[in-house]
């Protein structure tokens, strides 16, 4: 199970421990013990293009504490969750967001569908992703 925490990180050696960063916020991942090897080496692979550094870096926005979850998969889907909703729940109040989706032609030209949540914007892209590019 993946968790958020606030406040203070707990105290865990630097390699159980991966910063990234998600919409300006740095989001620490607190990876447990429990975790398996494979799973750290998967989780640090995938986060790669997201990772800061952390040698004089200022303290965490915000920490997950990643636990094993029943499949890798689960792990990754639920990560990626986490770390969005901590980033959104960081910078609320400073960013415009948009609850958006789009499609694309082969031409690159692009559908933009714009609206407040469950008014269908992920099934039409589903449906006309099938056809077109999904943005």
């Amino acid at each position: 199970m993946t968790s958020v925490e606030s406040g203070a990180p707990r105290d865990v050696g630097s390699q159980d421990m991966l910063d990234v960063g998600a919409l300006g916020v740095r989001v620490r991942l607190e990876l447990s013990p429990d975790l398996a090897a494979e799973t750290v080496a998967a989780l640090r692979s995938s986060w790669t293009g997201a990772a800061l550094p952390r040698n004089g870096a200022p303290a965490p926005d915000a920490v997950i504490v990643v636990a094993r979850e029943a499949s890798a998969d689960a792990q990754a889907e639920v990560l990626t969750t986490q770390v969005t909703m901590a980033a959104l729940q960081h910078r609320q109040g400073e960013l415009v967001m948009f609850h958006a989706c789009g499609v694309a032609d082969s031409d690159g030209r692009v559908a933009a569908f714009v609206g407040p949540s469950g008014r269908g914007k992920t099934t039409l892209s589903r449906a006309l992703g099938a056809h077109y590019g999904y943005v």
